[in-house]
C-alpha cells in the first residue's frame, strides 16, 4: 500500500505520452515523433479526452502505448529513428550545456522500460486470449497460446523489434558502467574508528553501543508489557528441526509446548492496569474492547519493530530488504525462514536471481544468542496474543498473515519501504545517525572487508550471504552472483563461523571486538590467496607490529565505548543539574526550602504559567456533548512521561495505520464535516509577551489549557469518531495546551504517545492559522504530509525556492531549514 515502485516505473512512459501530445500541437522546438496514423489518432484521442477533463480509462493508455512502443515501426528494421522510443531515449538522454545522462543513470531508465515492455505484451495477450478459444487442445489454457505468440512475434531474439533494440541499449550501456571508474562511496578514518557513506558517519563505538540500548530498550517493553511478571520460555539452546521439512504450515514453534501453559501473557493482560481489553455485560456475554486492543496491539508492535531491525543488523551483512520483509515463520509455497538447529537461523530462499534461475537459494545467517532469545520470547509467548488480536479486529486474509510471515506491525506484513524508514529512524534514535537500506548495505561490505579476514574460496561467504560475488562487490556492488553454489552442511558451518565473527564485531558475539584487519597489515602478508589459490606462508611466531597493533587497537575500542557512555552521563549530569537549579530558584522565590526527599527530576516539567485566562469560544457549544468513556476514567495517570509506552507504526499511506495514534481505526474525517470556526472562534492570544519560563512541581497537572470535556470532543470530531479516547494522559495534556495557543509548552512524550495529534487536532479547527511542525527526518515530513491529505489539512513541505501557499494550515520543516533566511523573515 505504501510502496512507491510502481508511481517510479509510470514516469517514463508518462513522460513520453507528454513529449508526444506536445509536440503535436506546436512544440517551440518543432520537433515531430515518427508517428503511424492509428498512434497519431490516439494520441489526439487522448488530448481531446485530457482537454474536457474526461475520464481516461487504462485501456485507452494501453492502445497508445502499445502503438507507441511495443510494436516494431514501418521502417525501423533500417532506420532505428523511425521507433519512437528509440527517439525518446535519444531526447530524453539531453541534459542543459551539451551534456548526456550518465551511463549509469540510463540503465535505471532502460530497467523500467523493459518492465513497461513486459506489461505491454501480457495485457495485449490478456486482450486477445478470446481469440485463441478452442483453437488448441482444451488443455492449453487461451491466456497461455496469445502470452506465446506475443513473445514469439516481439520479444523473441532475432528480429528487429523495440523490445530487442531495448536488449541491445542495456548491453551496450552496462558494458559502459562496467568499465567506468567511479568515486569511492565510502570512507574510513585512520584509526578505523568511523565509516562515513555519502556523507553519513557511523562511529564504530556508537553503533556496538547503539545495538546495545536498542537490545535493552526490547527487553525494557517487555517489562512493561507483562507488568514485571516473568514468564519462563523453556526454548532448548540445542533445538534443532528438519530443515528439509517443507510440508504447509510447519514451523518450529510446532516443537513446543515452550510454557508451563497456554497463553500466558493474555492472562496477565486481562489484569494490567495499562489495559482494559474485554468486559462482561449485565447479562453476562464477553466483549472485546476494540479500544483496548488496538493499544495493546501498539505495543507488541514497538516491540516487533525494534526486533525487526536486531535481526536485519545482527545475524550477518543484510539482505535485500524485500528479502527481510517477506522472512517467513511457518512454510507456505515459499519455504519458511526462521529455522532452528542449535541457534535461530534466518534463511534466505527467494533472493533477487530467483526468476532469473528460475531455483531458490539457501543463505542461511546465525542470529546472535541475546538477539535469539528475544525473538523466542516474542514467538512464543507474544505472537498467540497478536493472532487474537487479528481475530478480533482483521479480516482473513490479514489473521492469514500472522501465521505465515514473521514482520506483522499493526496488524500488516511490514514491507521493504516501511523497513527502510524504520531503520533510519531506530538508527538515529540509538546510533546518532540515520541510516536507511541503502547506507546500511554499503556500511555492512565495509565492516565485513576490514573486520573479517577473506576465506580461501573464490567468493568470500559474507558476499555470498548478500547474493553477489568477491569480486563484483569490489567493484559494484550490486552485481548478483546467484544462488550459494553449494547446499549442504558445509554452508551451515561456514556460516555459523562467519557469522560468530560478525556477532563480534558488532560487540553482540562471544568475544570482544576483533581489531580491523587494515591495522594488522594484512594487505601486504595475505595469509590466504582470495582467490582460491595455494595459501601463502604464515606470519612469523612472534610478530611484535602485528602484537602492538592489536593492543593499540583494543584501547582504542574501550577508549571510544567509553567516550560514548561519558556523553550520555554528560548529557544526563547537565540536564539534571540545570533543572535542579531552577527548581532551586523557584522555591527560593517562594521562601520554601528544597525538601531533602524531593521527587525526582524527571518527574519535574517545565512550563510557562498562563499570561491570563482564555476566552471561551462559541465552538465548544456546537459540539455534542462527548463524556469519558468507562476505558478512558481507568487509565492511570502516569507519574512522568518515561512510564509511557506507545507503539507508533511504520508511517504508511494505509488508512487503518494511519490514526494507530489514536488507539481506533482511521476514519477519514471529510473536509466537509469540519466545522469551521470564525474568526471568533479561537483563544485570543495574550496582549503582552508571556512570563518567563518557570519550574512547577508536577506541572502535568497544574498547566490549565482547555478542559478535557471540550479536548476530548475536538479529538472526536477530527476521527469522526464519537468514541475516540486519549493514548495517555500526557497526550491529553499536550493536545489542550496546544488548542489554548497562549503559552510555551515542552510535551516529551514516548514513540508513539501521539505527538502529532497536538498539530492536527488544532490545524483542523483553526484553519486560518499555520501551524509550523519541525521534523528531523524527510520521510516522516512526506508520511505526515499523506496522513495530513487524509484528514483534509492542507499541509505542505518547506523549501527555501517557493514559497508557501497562503492558505496552508501545517507548514512542515526539515532541520536543515530551521535556519534559513526565507523561512525566518
Amino acid at each position: 500500500d505504501n510502496d512507491s515502485t510502481l508511481s517510479q516505473y509510470a514516469v517514463p512512459a508518462t513522460a513520453l505520452l507528454t513529449a508526444v501530445l506536445r509536440t503535436l500541437h506546436g512544440h517551440p522546438s518543432a520537433y515531430q515523433f515518427p508517428l503511424t496514423d492509428d498512434a497519431r489518432n490516439l494520441a489526439k484521442t487522448l488530448y481531446s479526452a485530457l482537454r474536457r477533463q474526461e475520464d481516461v480509462t487504462p485501456l485507452t493508455i494501453h492502445k497508445i502505448l502499445y502503438a507507441l512502443v511495443a510494436v516494431p515501426a514501418t521502417g525501423s528494421e533500417t532506420d532505428q529513428w523511425k521507433c519512437p522510443l528509440m527517439c525518446w531515449l535519444a531526447v530524453s538522454g539531453l541534459r542543459p550545456g551539451g551534456r548526456f545522462l550518465p551511463a549509469y543513470e540510463y540503465t535505471r531508465v532502460l530497467a523500467k522500460w523493459e518492465y513497461l515492455l513486459r506489461n505491454l505484451h501480457f495485457h495485449e495477450a490478456l486482450i486477445r486470449q478470446d481469440e485463441y478459444e478452442g483453437r488448441l487442445h482444451a488443455s492449453v489454457a487461451p491466456l497461455n497460446s496469445a502470452v506465446a505468440n506475443q513473445c514469439s512475434l516481439y520479444m523473441q531474439a532475432g528480429p528487429v523489434t523495440p523490445w530487442n533494440t531495448l536488449r541491445d541499449h542495456q548491453r551496450y550501456t552496462s558494458s559502459l558502467v562496467l568499465r567506468q571508474a567511479a568515486a569511492p562511496k565510502l570512507s574510513w578514518s585512520p584509526d578505523m574508528g568511523s565509516v562515513t557513506c555519502e556523507g553519513r558517519t557511523l562511529g564504530m563505538a556508537r553503533l556496538r553501543a547503539g545495538i546495545g540500548k536498542l537490545i535493552h530498550s526490547v527487553q525494557e517493553r517487555i517489562v512493561r508489557l507483562t507488568n514485571r511478571t516473568d514468564i519462563p520460555v523453556a526454548v532448548p539452546p540445542g533445538l534443532s528441526e528438519n530443515l528439509a521439512d517443507d510440508k504447509a504450515g510447519t514451523s518450529w514453534l510446532q516443537l513446543g509446548p515452550f510454557t508451563p501453559k497456554q497463553l500466558p501473557l493474555l492472562e496477565i493482560l486481562f489484569s494490567h492496569p495499562d489495559y482494559t481489553l474485554a468486559h462482561v455485560d449485565s447479562s453476562g456475554r464477553f466483549h472485546w474492547n476494540h479500544p483496548g486492543l488496538h493499544k495493546l496491539r501498539r505495543d507488541i508492535s514497538e516491540i516487533a519493530a525494534e526486533l525487526a531491525v536486531l535481526c536485519f543488523l545482527t545475524p550477518a551483512p543484510p539482505p535485500r530488504g524485500t528479502e527481510f520483509a517477506d522472512t517467513r515463520v511457518s512454510n507456505s509455497q515459499i519455504p519458511r525462514n526462521v529455522y532452528k538447529d542449535h541457534g535461530t537461523w534466518f534463511i534466505h530462499h527467494r533472493t533477487k536471481t530467483s526468476a532469473l534461475t528460475e531455483s531458490l537459494s539457501w543463505v542461511p545467517t546465525l542470529c546472535p544468542d541475546a538477539v535469539s532469545e528475544l525473538l523466542d520470547w516474542y514467538l512464543v509467548i507474544a505472537r498467540p496474543v497478536e493472532s487474537i488480536i487479528s481475530q478480533v479486529l482483521d479480516s482473513e486474509d490479514d489473521q492469514a498473515c500472522h501465521d505465515e510471515f514473521l514482520w506483522m506491525l499493526q496488524g500488516r506484513q511490514l514491507d521493504s519501504e516501511q523497513f527502510s524508514h524504520l531503520l533510519e529512524r531506530t538508527t538515529g534514535v540509538f546510533m546518532g545517525v540515520s541510516l536507511s537500506l541503502h547506507y546500511w548495505r554499503h556500511i555492512a561490505v565495509a565492516l565485513m572487508r576490514e573486520f573479517i579476514p577473506p576465506t580461501a574460496l573464490a567468493d568470500n561467504f559474507g558476499d555470498k550471504s548478500m547474493n553477489h560475488n568477491t569480486a563484483m562487490a569490489r567493484r559494484m556492488y550490486a552485481r548478483e552472483a546467484g544462488q550459494l553454489p553449494f547446499l549442504t552442511t558445509d554452508a551451515m558451518l561456514e556460516s555459523r563461523q562467519f557469522c560468530e565473527v560478525w556477532h563480534n564485531v558488532l560487540g553482540v558475539g562471544k568475544a570482544p571486538p576483533p581489531v580491523p584487519l587494515r591495522l594488522l597489515g594484512y594487505q601486504q602478508n595475505p595469509y590466504v590467496v582470495p582467490n582460491g589459490g595455494i595459501p601463502a606462508p604464515g606470519p612469523a611466531p612472534v610478530d611484535v607490529a602485528a602484537l602492538t597493533a592489536i593492543i593499540s587497537a583494543a584501547v582504542n575500542n574501550s577508549i571510544q565505548g567509553l567516550r560514548v557512555d561519558l556523553e550520555g552521563l554528560v548529557q544526563t549530569a547537565v540536564v539534571n543539574g540545570i533543572t535542579a537549579a531552577m527548581r532551586g530558584q523557584v522555591h527560593a522565590s517562594q521562601g520554601r526550602a528544597i525538601p531533602a526527599n524531593s521527587p525526582p527530576v524527571q518527574d519535574e516539567q517545565i512550563h510557562t504559567p498562563l499570561p491570563h485566562q482564555p476566552q471561551r469560544s462559541h465552538i465548544w457549544s456546537q459540539l455534542s456533548s462527548v463524556e469519558p468513556t468507562p476505558v478512558e476514567r481507568q487509565l492511570p495517570r502516569p507519574r512522568s512521561p518515561s512510564q509511557l509506552s506507545y507503539a507508533e507504526p511504520t508511517p504508511s499511506n494505509d488508512d487503518k495505520e494511519d490514526d494507530a495514534m489514536s488507539g481506533l481505526d482511521n476514519l477519514s474525517t471529510p473536509t466537509s464535516y469540519i466545522p469551521t470556526p470564525g474568526p471568533d472562534s479561537h483563544f485570543h492570544l495574550p496582549a503582552s509577551p508571556a512570563e518567563p519560563t518557570q519550574l512547577s512541581s508536577s506541572a502535568v497537572y497544574h498547566t490549565t489549557g482547555v478542559n478535557r470535556t471540550d479536548t476530548r470532543r475536538l479529538l472526536c470530531n477530527a476521527l469522526n469518531d464519537p468514541n475516540a479516547t486519549f493514548t495517555s494522559e500526557s497526550q491529553y495534556e499536550l493536545i489542550s495546551n496546544s488548542l489554548s495557543r497562549d503559552r510555551n509548552i515542552i510535551g516529551i512524550l514516548p514513540t508513539g504517545g501521539g505527538k502529532s495529534m497536538c498539530y492536527e487536532v488544532p490545524a483542523m479547527f483553526y484553519r486560518n492559522h499555520v501551524s509550523i511542525v519541525f521534523i528531523p527526518f524527510v520521510a516522516v515530513i512526506i508520511d505526515q504530509l499523506r496522513r495530513a491529505a487524509t484528514k483534509g489539512i492542507k499541509a505542505v513541505k518547506y523549501t527555501s525556492q517557493v514559497s508557501p501557499p497562503d492558505d496552508i494550515q501545517l507548514l512542515f520543516v526539515s532541520w536543515e531549514h530551521a535556519g534559513d533566511q526565507r523561512l525566518l523573515q
